[in-house]
């Protein structure tokens, strides 16, 4: 037994007690104060570095899907269509790994085409519409007409 096993067999919090003892109240609040107070000192593990997403990606060799669409993927889907149509399934399926179509028209999350809206029911297109045009501008003016009006409520009527 290395340290870290002896570490882990004797601690509460990872051998899996205090997890155990979650069902009861009783158990899980006298094994909670077995921890005691003292959790500066309470031995930390490592954690272990994870590999980034880039990282992963640079090592693949076939190219990344661009985000929005440009001239040339179109020149591409001219190209599939044509294998298509001399039905070579092999030469389509590394013509499509080696120039992968994008994964959008448009760079843009927010954007809904108008086909999408139109064909959305109508308290939808309603709440689209008005988050479209709902733009509050702070008016300070205002508080020149609210302020005596709030006034006149706080004074006791007698």
């Amino acid at each position: 037994m290395d340290v870290l096993e002896k570490f882990v067999s004797h601690d509460l919090e990872f051998n899996g007690k205090i997890a155990s003892a979650l069902h009861n109240g009783h158990d899980f609040a006298f094994w909670l104060a077995q921890l005691g107070p003292w959790v500066d000192e309470r031995p930390q593990i490592e954690k272990q570095e994870v590999e980034s997403v880039e990282a992963t990606t640079t090592r693949s060799y076939y190219r990344n899907p661009s985000l929005a669409a440009d001239n040339k993927d179109f020149d591409n889907i001219q190209v599939q269509s044509h294998l298509i149509n001399q039905q070579a399934p092999n030469a389509l399926r590394l013509w499509q790994s080696m120039h992968p179509d994008p994964l959008s028209l448009y760079n843009d999350a927010t954007r809904l085409d108008d086909e999408i809206i139109e064909n959305c029911e109508l308290h939808v297109r309603e709440r689209l519409q008005q988050k479209l045009q709902k733009v509050i501008s702070p008016d300070p003016t205002l508080l020149e007409e609210i302020i005596p009006i709030e006034r006149s409520f706080l004074q006791p009527a007698y």
